[in-house]
C-alpha cells in the first residue's frame, strides 16, 4: 500500500497556482489523507478530521478516545 503511494508521488511536480491550491496539489492532498486513513484503519483508528490548506495538510487520528495530530507542509522551490 505504501509503495504505490510513494511510487506515484515521489517525483511529481505539483504546480503552483498562486492564490489557490492547484489541481495537482489538491489531488496529492486527497491521496495523502486516503493513505493516512489506511494506516489508521490498520491499527483500529480513524481520521477524525482533516484540513487541506494552501500547501499544507493536517489531520487528527482517533483511537479509543485518544488523538494524534499529523501535519504535512510542502515547501515550494
Amino acid at each position: 500500500m505504501t509503495q504505490n503511494f510513494y511510487t506515484k508521488w515521489q517525483s511529481s511536480i505539483l504546480a503552483d497556482a498562486g492564490g489557490y491550491v492547484s489541481k495537482e496539489y489538491h489531488n496529492f492532498q486527497t491521496a495523502l489523507v486516503r493513505e493516512i486513513s489506511k494506516y489508521a484503519a490498520a491499527v483500529g483508528a480513524q481520521v477524525a478530521s482533516n484540513l487541506k490548506g494552501h500547501y499544507d495538510t493536517s489531520c487528527f487520528i482517533e483511537r479509543n478516545g485518544k488523538f494524534v495530530y499529523i501535519n504535512h507542509s510542502s515547501t515550494l522551490v
